[in-house]
């Protein structure tokens, strides 16, 4: 019903079956789609503008200035006609091909003086043409590459997602924990946590502590043994089962030991 009622208003692509993941993925490509349709009759210098820009992490008005006085200007000099000759020898006149073929201005400027004013004209306009197309190419190249790309990374953050959400469902906690973890990866809660350990000394050498265990093969799986280790005799089940509904800080929070503030700053001092 939703599907129905979103491709009767905006028009979505039409799939075989819609199911929660797909309508979900086909939402998140629809603010994409509709820039794309709004874009499609508007001139070339526009598409590649919007283009442009989205290259760019956060743009700026100079960003807009440069696109203009470089590309947009750019282009006005390549792709114009001409209509006066004696413009279109100057044209000529500094091709590459003119060049390669006479060596010397002098050489060039005679073999282009040798055609009338008509020929001029035809062959300056033929060469403009042939540009043109290939401008026109390769901006649809360039546009169709960006859409394939956002289109690929897209795919790859929601099968990364999908992983991380099959790998907290796989962990032997209970839910409550695996929901708290669900809400602190979000990027703004991520992006908070980040902004205050940075500005507390103590924290931030807490956090680089943390991230001495990890390793571009393993991940955090050295800590974790130290935890499951630790807590693995009789007297630390407890505290176990504590690990899994609570996070370490929580734990240490509400655990009764005394500690001197300074052995808090290695991870196997958090437990016994």
């Amino acid at each position: 019903m939703i599907y129905d009622i979103l491709n009767e208003y905006v028009g979505l692509p039409q799939v075989d079956k819609v199911d929660a993941a797909k309508l979900e993925e086909l939402l998140e490509e629809l603010p994409a789609n509709l820039m794309i349709q709004y874009l499609s009759d508007k001139p070339s210098y526009v598409q590649d503008l919007f283009l442009y820009l989205d290259t760019k992490e956060n743009p700026s008005v100079e960003d807009v200035k440069n696109f203009f006085d470089q590309y947009v200007s750019g282009e006005e000099k390549v792709l114009r006609t001409y209509d006066d000759p004696d413009e279109a020898r100057e044209f000529l006149m500094e091709m590459p091909e003119m060049k390669r073929l006479y060596k010397s201005a002098e050489k060039r400027r005679a073999a282009i003086d040798a055609l009338d004013d008509d020929e001029v004209l035809e062959r300056a306009n033929e060469i403009i043409e042939e540009k043109r197309q290939a401008f026109e190419e390769e901006r649809k190249k360039a546009i169709e590459e960006e859409k394939k790309r956002k289109q690929e990374q897209k795919k790859r953050e929601r099968e990364f997602w999908n992983t991380v959400n099959q790998v907290v469902e796989q962990l032997d906690w209970v839910e409550s924990r695996k929901k708290r973890i669900k809400e602190t990866w979000k990027p703004e809660v991520i992006s908070e946590k980040w902004q205050t350990i940075i500005q507390n000394p103590e924290h931030f050498v807490q956090f680089v502590n943390v991230l001495t265990y990890y390793n571009d093969e393993e991940g955090f799986k050295e800590l974790y043994e130290l935890i499951d280790k630790k807590a693995a005799t009789p007297k630390n089940q407890k505290k176990k089962e504590a690990l899994k509904s609570k996070s370490l800080r929580d734990y240490l929070r509400s655990s009764k030991r005394t500690k001197r503030r300074s052995s808090k700053n290695n991870i196997e001092d958090f437990l016994e």
